[in-house]
């Protein structure tokens, strides 16, 4: 397998484990930062759809870069 190969399929997994995010989980897709720039850099962020309410907990994961970063 090819490097480039390697990376589309980690693209298609990547893909794959956010739409579950989104939809087994039903965690939201925001991101930041939240400007009108489109040549600004931007990085997705998963959060419950409690983020906003829930002053008990919050669970942050950290997601790495490259073929790792899915969630």
């Amino acid at each position: 397998m090819s490097q480039a190969e390697f990376e589309a399929l980690g693209e298609l997994v990547i893909g794959a484990i956010q739409q579950i995010m989104k939809t087994d989980f039903k965690m939201q897709e925001i991101w930041l930062p939240e400007t009108a720039d489109a040549l600004a850099p931007k990085v997705n962020v998963f959060v419950s759809d409690d983020f906003l309410t829930n002053t008990e907990r919050c669970l942050i994961l950290i997601q790495g870069t490259g073929s790792v970063r899915a969630g």
